[in-house]
C-alpha cells in the first residue's frame, strides 16, 4: 500500500521559519568571525587571568568552511580563516616578520638578509626590502612575491610575499604566475611555526611542501595533522584545484574528537626551538664530532628563553635588543637590550630600579678598573658576546668528504710524489694512519673503496691539521704558497695548534686535488637553508659568511659582526650599483661563464674559477642584449662587483678599482652571549685586545671572491677606521707596562722612603731647635725670680 507524503500550510511555515532561522544564526556567526579579523580579535584581549586558554578548535580550510576527518576530499588548514576566528589577523600581519614585502616597511638596525647565490654567475647577493645599506631590493632584480617564494620560502614564516598574488592588470608579471597561484594557494601565516608547542612540529617537512610549491598545505604538513601526496610544482599550468584532487591531503582521524574539533597545543611564548629552525649558525671551525662541545648562550643555559627578551604585543613587532629602539618604542622596550637588562633605561638616574638593573633585577655589573672610554665606544657584545677574534676571520675549516674533489688524482700523485722523495708527500704518507696506508696500497677505486678511504683520508688530515705547524723550510721548498699562507708563515709558533695554517699548506701542495675552501667560517639556518632532512637537504657554502669581525655598527660602537662580500653583475648609474638577476646574466651569457646545460642540477657548494678574461667577454654580450631588446639600460655602464672591488670595462681592458656598493654587507652578533668570566679583558687582562699580535685590531678579514687564485685579507683594523700606526703603538705600550708598574711602584716607594726620611729629619731639626731656645733663653727677654 503505497502512502503520500502531505505537508500542511502551518507546518510548512514552521519548517521555513527554522531555515530562516539557522541561515541567520550561520550569517551572525560569519559575520561576527569576519568583525573579529578586522576588529580586535577574541583572543587578543586580557581578562586578567595569566593562564592559557585550551584550544580545542575547529579548523577551517579556505572557503571558510569547517574541516572534518570524514570528508572524502578534504581541503588543507587555513591559518587565516581558523586562528582569524578569535584574532586579528590583519593586525598581525603587519608584525616585523611578515611586513618585509609591503612598499616601506621599517629598517631598524641593519640584520640578516636573505641572499641571492648563483655559483654560475658567480653571484652573492644580499636581498631586503628594507632600507639597508648594501642590500638589493627584490624590484632592483625584476624578482615578483612568487620567484622570492621560490628561492626563500623554505625558512619564511608565511604570510608577507606568500600572499601577494599579482594583480590582474599587471603587465611587468610572468604570465605563467597568473596560473600557478590558483595551484599553489597562498602561504598564509603559519601560527603554529612559532606557537604550537606539540613536539610533532615539523619545520622541516613544513619547508619540503615549500619546495614542492604545495604553499596552502605548508601549515597543515609543520603541525603533522595530515599526510599530504602531490606536487604542485609538476602540475600542469592549467590544472584546475578546484575539480581536480591530484593533491590529496589525508587527515589524522585520531586528532579528531567526536565533535570534530583538533586539540592544538598552543603557547603564548615559542619554544626556542621554534626561532632555532631559521636562527642557528653553524660554526665552520667545528667538525661534526665536536658538535656536542658547543655551549648555548648563558642566558639560556640558565633558564631563560628567546621570548623572555625578544617579545611583543599582539601586533607582532617583536624588540630586536637594540639599545636605541625607535622613540615610539622606546618606554616599551629600553630594558630589553643588554645596557637596558644589566644597566637599567639610565643607569645614571636617580631611581632605585634603574640602577639595580631593568630586569627582574639581573647582575649589575662594576666593571671595576676598566676606563669609561671603553663604554663610549665599544658595544656590550664586543666583549661579551660571538665567537673570540680569530686569526684569520674567513679561515679554514676542518676537512670534510667534499674537500677531496679528484680522489683518483690525489692517490695517483701522492704515490708518485712520495716514490719520487718529494718531501711533503713523504712527511704525509708517514703520518696517515696504518688502516689508511693500506688502503692507498690497495685502492682499485671502486665506491667502496673510495667511500672507505675518503672516510679515513678526511679523519687523518684532521688530526695532522689541528697538530703544531707542519710547516719546514726544506719540505715545502718546491710548494708555491698563497698570499694568505704567507701571512700565517709570519705569525706561525712552534707547538701551537695551527688548524688554519694547516689545512692552507695541505691545500698548496695539492691544488687540484684539494677543494680550497679558506673562507666562510659560519653557516646561518635562513642563509644556507640549514635544517632540511631528507632528500632536499642542501649542502651550501655560498656564501662565505665571516665571523667576527669587530667593526663600528649603526650607533659608532665597534661591535663583532657577520659579514659576506657581495659579488654580482650591476649597472652603474649615479655611482650607485644596481644588481642584475643572475638568471637573466647565465641566460645571454651562458658560453662565457662556463654552464654546463648537461648538469641536471646546479653545483651550489662553492665558487667556481673565474677570471677577468671572462668579465671582459660578458660585459659586452650585456650591452649588445639591452640593445637588441632596446633596454632602458642600454646606455648605462656594466660592471661586476666582488671583494669590495668594482670591475669595468675600458678600451677593451678590465679595471679595477675600490667602491662603496661592493663593500662588505655586515650586521651584528648579538649571541651566544659568554659569561663575563670568558668575556675579552676578564680579570684586568688590558693585553688581550692591547698588544701587537691581538687579533682583535690586527687580525684578518678575508677578502672572498671567485677569483681563488691569490686569497687575500685585510687587517681588522681597517674595518674600524681606526690608524693602524696609532693603533699599533698604543698596543705596543702594554708590552712593557707590565714592567712600568714594577718601576713606577718600585719607585713610588723610593720616594716615600725619602720624603718620610726627610720629613723625619725635619721633625727632628724641629724638636732640637726648640730645644735649645728652652735651654737658653735668647737676649731681651727676662726671668721672674
Amino acid at each position: 500500500m503505497r502512502h503520500e507524503l502531505k505537508t500542511s500550510p502551518a507546518a510548512f511555515r514552521i519548517e521555513a521559519y527554522r531555515m530562516l532561522t539557522t541561515f541567520l544564526g550561520v550569517f551572525s556567526l560569519s559575520f561576527f568571525a569576519t568583525g573579529a579579523e578586522v576588529g580586535k580579535g577574541l583572543g587578543d584581549g586580557n581578562d586578567g587571568n595569566r593562564s592559557g586558554p585550551i584550544h580545542l578548535i575547529t579548523l577551517y580550510d579556505d572557503k571558510g568552511m569547517p574541516i572534518k576527518a570524514t570528508h572524502q576530499k578534504p581541503r588543507p588548514v587555513s591559518m587565516k580563516k581558523t586562528c582569524g576566528e578569535c584574532h586579528n589577523y590583519e593586525k598581525i600581519s603587519k608584525g616585523w616578520h611578515f611586513h618585509s614585502g609591503s612598499e616601506q616597511p621599517p629598517s631598524g638596525r641593519v640584520g640578516e638578509p636573505w641572499v641571492l647565490t648563483d655559483s654560475w654567475t658567480r653571484s652573492q647577493i644580499p636581498i631586503s626590502n628594507r632600507d639597508w645599506k648594501g642590500a638589493q631590493k627584490p624590484s632592483d632584480l625584476q624578482m615578483s612575491p612568487w620567484q622570492v617564494m621560490s628561492q626563500f620560502g623554505s625558512h619564511m614564516p608565511g604570510g608577507n610575499y606568500g600572499e601577494m598574488e599579482p594583480d590582474e592588470d599587471d603587465l611587468t608579471v610572468d604570465p605563467a604566475e597568473f596560473l600557478r597561484w590558483p595551484i599553489s594557494g597562498h602561504f598564509e601565516i603559519n601560527c603554529l611555526a612559532c606557537h604550537n608547542a606539540d613536539r610533532r612540529q615539523d619545520p622541516s617537512g613544513a619547508a619540503l611542501q615549500a619546495a614542492r610549491q604545495n604553499y596552502r598545505w605548508i601549515a597543515t604538513v609543520g603541525a603533522g595533522l595530515a599526510v599530504v601526496k602531490g606536487v604542485s610544482l609538476t602540475l600542469d599550468d592549467f590544472y584546475d584545484p578546484e575539480f581536480e584532487y591530484k593533491i590529496k591531503t589525508q587527515y589524522d582521524k585520531n586528532l579528531f574528537n567526536a565533535d570534530n574539533k583538533v586539540f592544538l597545543d598552543i603557547v603564548r611564548k615559542p619554544p626556542d626551538n621554534r626561532c632555532y629552525f631559521c636562527h642557528s649558525v653553524q660554526d665552520m671551525g667545528k667538525s661534526k664530532e665536536e658538535e656536542w662541545t658547543r655551549h648555548e648562550d648563558i642566558h639560556l643555559t640558565a633558564g631563560m628563553t628567546c621570548t623572555d627578551c625578544h617579545r611583543n604585543g599582539v601586533d607582532h613587532m617583536i624588540s630586536r635588543g637594540e639599545e636605541h629602539p625607535d622613540p615610539s618604542d622606546h618606554e616599551k622596550v629600553a630594558t630589553m637590550s643588554c645596557r637596558g637588562c644589566h644597566l637599567g633605561n639610565g643607569a645614571e638616574g636617580d631611581e632605585e630600579a634603574h640602577r639595580q638593573g631593568g630586569q627582574l633585577g639581573a647582575p649589575h655589573p662594576k666593571h671595576a678598573g676598566i676606563p669609561a672610554v671603553h663604554f663610549e665606544v665599544l658595544s656590550c657584545t664586543a666583549c661579551h658576546s660571538g665567537p673570540s677574534p680569530k686569526e684569520i676571520v674567513g679561515g679554514s675549516s676542518p676537512f670534510s668528504v667534499d674537500d677531496i674533489e679528484d680522489l683518483q688524482a690525489f692517490v695517483t700523485e701522492l704515490m708518485l710524489r712520495k716514490n719520487a722523495e718529494d718531501p711533503v708527500s713523504m712527511f704525509l704518507y708517514d703520518e696517515l694512519s696504518d688502516s689508511t696506508r693500506d688502503q692507498l696500497e690497495g685502492f682499485d677505486d671502486s665506491p667502496s673503496d673510495r667511500v672507505e678511504l675518503q672516510g679515513s683520508l678526511i679523519e687523518d688530515f684532521n688530526r695532522i691539521s689541528q697538530g703544531p705547524s707542519i710547516y719546514e723550510t726544506e719540505r715545502f721548498e718546491g710548494v708555491t704558497l698563497r698570499p694568505i699562507t704567507k701571512q700565517l708563515l709570519d705569525k706561525s709558533q712552534p707547538g701551537k695548534n695551527h688548524v688554519q695554517f694547516n689545512r692552507l699548506l695541505l691545500e698548496d701542495a695539492y691544488p687540484k686535488a684539494l677543494s680550497r675552501y679558506p673562507l666562510g667560517i659560519v653557516r646561518t639556518a635562513r642563509v644556507h637553508q640549514l635544517g632540511l632532512h631528507g632528500k632536499h637537504a642542501l649542502v651550501r657554502r655560498l656564501p662565505h659568511i665571516m665571523s667576527p669581525v669587530f667593526k663600528p655598527g649603526e650607533d659608532g660602537k665597534i661591535a663583532p659582526h657577520r659579514m659576506f662580500w657581495p659579488a654580482y653583475w650591476g649597472i652603474l648609474k649615479n655611482d650607485e650599483v644596481k644588481a642584475i638577476s643572475p638568471a637573466y646574466i647565465k641566460e645571454i651569457a651562458a658560453d662565457a661563464l662556463g654552464v654546463d646545460d648537461q648538469e641536471n642540477q646546479e653545483k651550489i657548494n662553492d665558487w667556481r674559477p673565474f677570471t677577468t678574461e671572462q668579465i671582459a667577454e660578458v660585459i659586452p654580450l650585456i650591452k649588445e642584449d639591452f640593445e637588441a631588446m632596446d633596454d632602458p639600460r642600454q646606455n648605462e655602464e656594466i660592471v661586476y662587483l666582488s671583494a669590495g672591488k668594482l670591475y669595468r670595462l675600458v678600451d677593451g681592458e678590465v679595471v679595477t678599482e675600490e667602491h662603496e656598493a661592493a663593500e662588505a654587507y655586515a650586521w651584528p652578533i648579538g649571541h651566544d652571549v659568554r659569561p663575563a668570566s670568558q668575556s675579552l679583558g676578564v680579570n684586568g687582562d688590558c693585553r688581550e685586545c692591547h698588544n701587537p699580535q691581538s687579533n682583535f685590531f690586527v687580525g684578518n678579514v678575508g677578502l672572498d671572491s671567485p677569483f681563488t687564485g691569490e686569497v687575500e685579507t685585510k687587517p681588522m683594523v681597517d674595518f674600524q677606521e681606526l690608524d693602524p700606526a696609532y693603533t699599533w703603538a698604543f698596543s705596543f705600550s702594554f708590552v712593557f707596562r707590565p714592567i712600568m708598574k714594577i718601576v713606577v711602584s718600585v719607585a713610588c716607594i723610593l720616594l716615600s722612603m725619602i720624603l718620610i726620611w726627610y720629613v723625619l729629619r725635619a721633625l727632628g731639626c724641629l724638636s732640637e731647635s726648640a730645644s735649645k731656645k728652652l735651654k737658653n733663653p735668647g737676649k731681651g727677654e727676662s726671668s721672674d725670680v
